[in-house]
């Protein structure tokens, strides 16, 4: 946990957990974000993820309750994931503008929810 009660800090420090895995795993990067826009993950792997960030989040803020938290976060990866692999698309390996694109989607998104929750 951070201490903060910024969404936008915590949701950015989620993004650099994830962004940092794939930097450091070029194997992963290749595998996963350069063989399509949307990539097909297990679902199990999606669940699991998905439910670390938001343990991570919550740990950081308190969320309102909202329709189906845990989808919530699922669409939120897939956003982080998808625009992780766009990134790579265009520049051939991650870098800062993928980190920063993913940090405005993921962000708005989980922004609108919580708006629309509240």
């Amino acid at each position: 946990a951070i201490n903060t009660d910024q969404t936008s800090v915590v949701v950015m420090r989620a993004i650099e957990i994830i962004y940092d895995f794939f930097t450091d795993c070029k194997s992963a990067q290749i595998l996963i974000l350069s063989n399509t826009i949307s990539p097909s993950l297990p679902s199990e792997s999606i669940h699991g993820l998905s439910s670390e960030m938001k343990t991570y989040v919550e740990s950081n803020i308190k969320l309102p309750e909202m329709f189906d938290k845990d989808g919530v976060f699922r669409v939120m990866l897939q956003i982080i994931i998808s625009v992780f692999s766009l990134n790579v698309k265009e520049n051939n390996s991650l870098n800062e503008i993928g980190k920063i694109e993913a940090h405005r989607a993921a962000h708005a998104y989980l922004l609108n929810w919580i708006n629309q929750s509240s």
